[in-house]
């Protein structure tokens, strides 16, 4: 199966049908705040794999932009039409390995939330981000954190880690008392560090990096959720990483913008 097939028979087609309108997710009013550190009015935005029309249009109400302002792209064609439907500009562009099919430098701000643990390529990605977003522009990436308190005790008893997936029909391996689920594709996971280090790579300078509480894998268990929304103050344990980057714009000898791994060290 491609990974056009797996979102739009299985992710976006029987696990998870797009919706015209949900509940908004607490992590865009981190994303809204985030963008307001941005001193330059806020003129166009892309955003990769929007969720869901209701969502996008929270963002151009939040933001002060026309909906003409919000670009949208996202593998699933069942996304992009409900979002053209709602009056969106949205293109269905496999990121991992299709050019963006936009100018250089054109947007002040990409917002790419919940999506690079999918992407088969996040380098090819990155890459057209960095083409795309101005030199002063910003972006803003949010991804579940491997290295999360949570995970690390549930890989000490021998758990597979919360938001990563060995299978296209189940969420396997998880303790009992954690819902077995359908998978949502993750292919990738991420430590603070490694993404900082990737983002780098790929000719961004990090902003911040901020923590975020879980989306809900704890359901009523109070006191799990108050000890989580606690570990947001600590990054390198929260739950969700959000990672405010600029553009590097002074381009190294290659002339990609990117520092060349050592040899000893990557390869």
């Amino acid at each position: 199966m491609t990974i056009q097939g797996l979102y739009s028979e299985l992710i976006h087609g029987k696990y998870y049908p797009p919706r015209a309108r949900g509940t908004i997710p607490g992590r865009y009013q981190a994303i809204i705040s985030s963008i307001s550190v941005r001193r330059a009015p806020v003129n166009s935005v892309l955003e990769i794999g929007p969720e869901e029309p209701g969502i996008s249009e929270f963002m151009v109400q939040s933001l002060g932009i026309r909906p003409s302002q919000y670009e949208c792209v996202d593998i699933s064609e069942q996304s992009v039409k409900l979002l053209q439907t709602r009056g969106f500009r949205a293109t269905t562009l496999d990121v991992s390995t299709e050019r963006f099919p936009f100018g250089d430098s054109r947007f002040s701000v990409v917002i790419m939330s919940e999506v690079i643990e999918h992407l088969i390529n996040p380098d090819h990605a990155l890459s057209e981000i960095h083409r795309s977003l101005a030199d002063d522009g910003l972006l803003i990436l949010t991804t579940p954190n491997l290295a999360s308190w949570y995970n690390r005790l549930l890989l000490l008893a021998g758990f597979q880690p919360v938001f990563s997936e060995i299978s296209t029909i189940w969420t396997f391996g998880r303790p009992r008392n954690l819902p077995m689920s359908r998978p949502v594709g993750h292919i990738r996971m991420f430590t603070p560090r490694a993404l900082e280090d990737l983002l780098s790579f790929h000719g961004f300078d990090i902003v911040r990096t901020k923590g975020l509480a879980t989306p809900g894998e704890f359901g009523v268990v109070s006191l799990l959720k108050w000890f989580d929304r606690r570990m947001t103050t600590l990054p390198h344990l929260s739950a969700e990483l959000l990672v405010v980057a600029t553009r590097r714009t002074q381009l190294n000898a290659t002339g990609t913008g990117r520092s060349a791994p050592s040899a000893d060290v990557r390869s």
